[in-house]
């Protein structure tokens, strides 16, 4: 079994459904879900409505993405 995402965690830890948080961001129950269980990434919007209802900071839940490019070759 996967572990227990941080939102979820989180969530949880606030007493709150997966109702609760989809309502305060505007989102379907089931769109929530696939947020939370990593399926699918939050618009920047949804992301901070999400956070605020969880009252946590964004970045805590929602870390920011970084990549590096590298040289394979020549072009």
């Amino acid at each position: 079994m996967a572990a227990e995402s941080v939102l979820r965690t989180i969530r949880l830890s606030a007493d709150l459904t997966l109702e609760d948080v989809a309502q305060a961001a505007s989102i379907s129950v089931p769109g929530y879900y696939q947020i939370e269980s990593g399926q699918r990434s939050a618009p920047a919007n949804v992301a901070n409505a999400i956070a605020a209802r969880l009252g946590v900071p964004l970045d805590i839940i929602f870390m920011p993405v970084n990549f590096a490019v590298r040289k394979t070759g020549t072009v």
